[in-house]
């Protein structure tokens, strides 16, 4: 979950192993989480991360490639064995047609520029390619409180949240298919979004 604001980015080096932390600390919510994304998740043979943060997410499913701007948040994710490029989702440093499977978990509320991380994570997939997101829905509880939060939060001040369907809009208005979608009460959602043609 890693931002590709330079403010919000900077917040994120400065405390990479708070944010670490946070998942040790609340493993409940971590673990239904991982859970969520596991059921979402489709067979791949080649995935990536964008915003891999500390690759509490991408390394349970698999995933052992990330992209992530914040270098403290990558050298903690490197130390856990997942290969780690610098880079932002609205510029991906791969060539076209690249993956079959992209994951984005709650990466999303930090993008400067959200149609332009979903066109970019368009070109690299394959046809018939997924992408799994997952974001804070905000109108639920995570994303009301969050909100509330932004003034004293170390990581939310930039933060910016979608109700589930702006996020389906903005999807569909980059070309894919929406698979599935299934949230936890608490307002985490995740969607599985294809690209066919």
């Amino acid at each position: 979950m890693t931002p590709s604001g330079t403010r919000s980015r900077e917040a994120f080096d400065r405390h990479a192993g708070a944010y670490d932390h946070w998942f040790a600390a609340h493993p409940r919510v971590y673990a239904e989480e991982v859970a969520l994304l596991r059921r979402m998740l489709p067979h791949f043979s080649h995935g990536v991360e964008i915003g891999a943060g500390t690759g509490r997410m991408a390394l349970p499913l698999g995933i052992p490639l990330g992209l992530e701007p914040a270098p403290a948040m990558g050298q903690i994710a490197h130390r856990r064995g997942m290969e780690v490029l610098k880079g932002v989702a609205e510029r991906l440093p791969f060539c076209g047609a690249s993956f079959d499977l992209v994951l984005m978990a709650t990466a999303i509320s930090f993008f400067q520029d959200v149609p332009a991380a979903f066109a970019e994570v368009m070109r690299v997939l394959v046809p018939g390619g997924s992408l799994l997101l997952a974001f804070i829905d905000r109108e639920g509880e995570l994303g009301r409180r969050y909100a509330a939060e932004r003034r004293t939060s170390r990581f939310f001040g930039d933060a910016r949240f979608f109700s589930e369907a702006e996020v389906q809009a903005m999807l569909e208005g980059a070309g894919f298919l929406i698979a599935a979608i299934e949230g936890l009460e608490c307002g985490y959602v995740a969607c599985r979004a294809e690209k066919w043609g």
